[in-house]
């Protein structure tokens, strides 16, 4: 071989390494298309007894191979004491809206899954065994939730269309008309499918005659009541603004009492007796986003009462502990506070805003004695993941890693900047 052709064979092998050192160096770093991969938890639910935690996990689809649409929500079930998960129902499935049945030995959740026209109501036992339909409608089933009998259901549906503007849809017509087509969403009520040998009975939904478009509804403790939340129409502006809660009797389906929350309203949740609803309202009209605290009597007319009025933080999720104190959950700054406070406005911090690096909290479930708990959490360097605590003040630990190859990856630094406005107030 000559000196000029061996030269330039070693020329080609460098230009052609050259390229792939760069690549394999710039391969570490995050790219949009890694976005595109992401897998992330979105909902985790501790089941009564703390034992477990049932949450979905969003799968996305793969670019230019599959069909548009959104990701996959598939559910998975995790055991607290081992950290261990198994995939329940996974693949090519839209889960949502999961909820433990009262005795913990089953969850329930929608989907709409082979020949179900609508999303249905399906149940599926802990221990192993398939999916059981429970409940279908002619519309889809939106949120809903388990009576504490475990025998009944209240959820959120639409009517089902005018058989005229349905013939008009199959034919072609698919114009809007602002306002005239609206649909709002109704409040159900239905006992639960009762199992027998092979063969089921069958039930049929109560609709309650409750003007406006519904966006939430619970179960008293006893059964007796439901707190439902209205907007006067279905449009966007009332979803945001309008919103209001009603106190509604289970058995005449008549409202008992009205509660006129200032603006946004988020989180309401009865008290374990009954007789107090904690609710996550704006603290006026003007405020741009819900997240005062605050509580009322159930069957007295009484005014809201903010229980943490100097609170410099966002208050987006809560639990009652017993029936005079709630756990709560904030968003502080750019970070996350956790921690209780009672009927009398005492509070206790249990978690406290995080360093740099440390993970922000969205959201948390409790289990029934609020000795477990599972939250939601991210940081810079991963989407959402489970966190778990075994008591309150206990710090949470990560326990799934949906995405074990961002190890791999390098990623900006990222700081923490404060900014004070004219009026002294600070901003993350």
């Amino acid at each position: 071989m000559s000196h000029r052709h061996a030269f330039s064979s070693c020329l080609l092998a460098f230009l052609w390494l050259v390229p792939h050192v760069v690549w394999s160096q710039e391969s570490q770093l995050i790219e949009p298309r890694d976005i595109a991969h992401l897998e992330y938890v979105t909902s985790a639910e501790m089941s009564p007894d703390g034992d477990h935690v049932a949450y979905l996990k969003s799968v996305p689809r793969q670019p230019l191979k599959d069909e548009d649409g959104s990701s996959w929500s598939e559910l998975h079930v995790m055991n607290r004491q081992t950290g261990t998960s198994r995939p329940f129902i996974t693949g090519e499935v839209s889960i949502s809206s999961l909820q433990w049945s009262p005795d913990g030995r089953s969850i329930y959740y929608t989907s709409r899954r082979a020949n179900d026209k609508t999303k249905t109501l399906y149940q599926i036992p802990i221990d192993g065994g398939e999916s059981v339909r429970v409940l279908s409608g002619p519309t889809s089933i939106g949120s809903f939730e388990i009576a504490g009998d475990g025998k009944h259901v209240v959820f959120l549906a639409k009517e089902e269309k005018n058989a005229e503007i349905q013939d008009f849809e199959d034919d072609g017509f698919d114009q809007e008309i602002y306002e005239e087509d609206w649909m709002p969403t109704r409040v159900w009520i239905s006992a639960l499918k009762e199992q027998t040998g092979r063969k089921s009975k069958k039930t049929q939904p109560r609709i309650l005659n409750l003007k406006g478009s519904a966006i939430g509804a619970s179960w008293s403790p006893n059964g007796d009541e439901l707190m439902v939340i209205l907007a006067p129409t279905p449009s966007v502006d009332d979803g945001y603004m309008q919103k209001r809660v009603f106190v509604v009797d289970v058995e005449s389906g008549k409202i008992i009492r009205s509660l006129n929350n200032p603006g946004k309203l988020g989180q309401v949740s009865w008290s374990p007796d009954g007789e107090h609803l904690a609710i996550v309202s704006a603290a006026d009209i003007h405020d741009p986003e819900e997240g005062r605290l605050m509580v009322t009597p159930v069957h007295k007319e009484s005014g809201l009462v903010d229980l943490i009025p100097g609170l410099k933080a966002h208050v987006h999720t809560i639990s009652w502990k017993d029936n005079s104190t709630l756990h709560w959950l904030a968003a502080e700054g750019v970070t996350s506070r956790f921690g209780t406070v009672n009927l009398d406005g005492e509070t206790t911090d249990l978690i406290g805003p995080g360093g740099d690096g440390d993970p922000v909290f969205k959201g948390f479930s409790a289990s029934d004695d609020h000795d477990a708990f599972a939250f939601l959490g991210s940081a810079a360097i991963f989407p959402t993941e489970i966190f778990v605590s075994a008591k309150a003040t206990a710090k949470p630990q990560r326990m799934t890693d949906s995405n074990p190859w961002l190890k791999e990856k390098q990623f900006a630094r990222q700081t923490v900047m404060t900014w004070k406005g004219e009026d002294g107030l600070e901003l993350q």
